[in-house]
């Protein structure tokens, strides 16, 4: 049997979990910015997200729109998926759980937009 086998092997009867997120580089930009939103077809959304790619493109940035049909599952999985190649997100109605949010504030600039989470950047009406 090769090392690497007996590697896996011992790592499986220890109960090893690859780590979901995937290994994310943080000096290379894409000039990418995911916004996910809890219903793409909600009219209260469009005119925020209308402003997000006007300001994103001002910016030098393209936006890649993610509808996570107001599921936290897909939300989570979705910005998994996205880590490692987008520089940011942006959550419009998000679903995510305020430790959720704030773990992966912890790896990539996110903001809300309507919601306040302690540690992680947000917009408010005034």
């Amino acid at each position: 049997v090769k090392t690497s086998e007996r590697i896996f092997q011992a790592a499986r009867k220890l109960g090893y979990r690859q780590d979901e997120v995937p290994r994310v580089s943080t000096s290379r930009t894409y000039h990418l910015v995911a916004v996910c939103v809890a219903d793409a077809m909600n009219p209260v959304f469009g005119a925020t997200v209308k402003g997000i790619f006007a300001g994103a493109r001002k910016r030098g940035y393209m936006v890649v729109l993610i509808d996570s049909n107001e599921s936290s599952e897909i939300e989570s999985e979705t910005t998994k998926r996205s880590l490692a190649t987008v520089d940011g997100f942006i959550f419009v109605g998000s679903r995510m759980s305020d430790a959720g949010l704030r773990h992966l504030a912890g790896i990539k600039p996110v903001m809300t937009v309507n919601r306040k989470v302690p540690g992680v950047s947000s917009v408010t009406p005034a």
